[in-house]
């Protein structure tokens, strides 16, 4: 019965790193690997089996470039405690976070439909950013 008592206390439907730190779920802090990672300035492929943290990681890495390791909008940092709280001290930075399973699929099930998906996320991200985008 030792795997139905640890269940009760890890919710496996909070697949993300910010509902997890929310809702006081266990997190294993690998933060540091995620430090050496970002400290590379090489361009990064990463794959892992469906379920594995994908979305996890993804969303731990927009959080850090987003905000960073210290405290913002009157509360702690979600890092607060976590390895990478002391090794951090890149800047912030603007994030465009594409997520392909938030599209409409029949949007983007052919090539123009992707590719106008694509242009109004860039475009409203670049004018709630205050960017000017190029034309080529």
């Amino acid at each position: 019965m030792l795997f139905s008592d640890v269940s009760k206390r890890i919710n496996i439907s909070a697949t993300g790193f910010l509902s997890n730190i929310h809702c006081h779920q266990a997190y294993v802090d690998k933060t540091d690997l995620i430090c050496t990672l970002c400290s590379s300035y090489n361009f990064k492929f990463l794959t892992r089996p469906r379920r594995f943290g994908k979305s996890t990681i993804v969303e731990t890495l927009e959080e850090l470039f987003k905000h960073g390791v210290k405290p913002y909008d009157e509360h702690d940092s979600y890092f607060k405690g976590l390895k990478i709280e002391k090794l951090w001290t890149d800047t912030t930075y603007k994030v465009l976070r594409i997520d392909f399973s938030r599209f409409e699929k029949s949007l983007i099930s052919t090539a123009d439909g992707l590719k106008s998906s694509l242009n109004k996320m860039i475009g409203n991200f670049a004018k709630c950013n205050e960017f000017d985008l190029i034309k080529t």
